[in-house]
């Protein structure tokens, strides 16, 4: 196979240029990449110390086995309900919810009780909720040239901080504690999605859909949500 030409790849990086700028010149998209950035630090954290969790409550490795099963399929569930979720509750309500009750679960470890576990992975069926409506908004409101380069831009930002942040709170769990850790990431993401949220909410009004502005008779972020995207489990 011929590598690429000089002007191809020229073009492939002005692709990703032009996606970044639109990016960051378009709060709407900006603010809802921070919601699913979050979404995301919340389910990576789940999938790291979802073990520690189990062994801390004094379940046997079998048990462990069996925990992390559970968290699989309720993924693949996720990926399963997340049209029916979404013409249910709307985009707004899913932006809304999927990020903070990820957020939220991760206090199910605070108090080292094993029932608390099925609360405890809830970011696995929160992302896998989110992430088809996320994409297919993205992709109503982007130039189709720039599409998938907006959608990697995402991918490429939330990847990054769960690298920078996994890292910083395993460090917390050694140094403070598993509990506390959790606690106070919780609290950060939580106080994150509340101010990303508010403005994505905000900004979205102002941001028409690519082939037609708002009120042209495209739905809306409150109404029923079309047909989306499935998504593998994240972890």
């Amino acid at each position: 196979t011929e590598p690429p030409r000089t002007e191809e790849r020229h073009a492939y990086f002005e692709t990703g240029r032009r996606a970044v700028a639109l990016t960051v010149r378009t709060p709407a998209l900006f603010w809802l990449m921070i919601l699913m950035t979050a979404t995301t630090t919340a389910i990576a954290t789940m999938g790291v110390f979802q073990q520690p969790f189990l062994r801390d409550a004094g379940i046997p490795l079998w048990g462990i086995g069996i925990g992390v099963a559970a968290q699989t399929g309720l993924g693949a569930i996720g990926s399963w309900m997340s049209e029916r979720v979404g013409a249910r509750l709307g985009l707004s309500r899913v932006f809304w919810l999927m990020p903070v009750g990820s957020a939220i679960a991760l206090v199910a470890a605070v108090p080292g009780t094993a029932w608390l576990f099925p609360l405890f992975i809830f970011p696995s069926l929160g992302w896998n909720v989110m992430y088809p409506h996320f994409t297919e908004y993205l992709a109503r409101r982007t130039p189709e040239a720039v599409r998938a380069s907006v959608i990697s831009v995402s991918n490429l930002i939330s990847g990054l901080l769960s690298v920078i942040v996994t890292p910083v709170v395993a460090l917390g769990v050694d140094r403070i504690g598993f509990r506390p850790t959790l606690t106070a990431l919780a609290a950060s993401l939580v106080a994150v999605i509340a101010i990303a949220y508010l403005a994505w909410l905000r900004a979205d009004r102002a941001t028409p859909f690519e082939d037609g502005a708002p009120g042209d008779g495209r739905p809306d972020i409150d109404a029923p949500d079309a047909p989306a995207i499935p998504s593998m489990p994240a972890v």
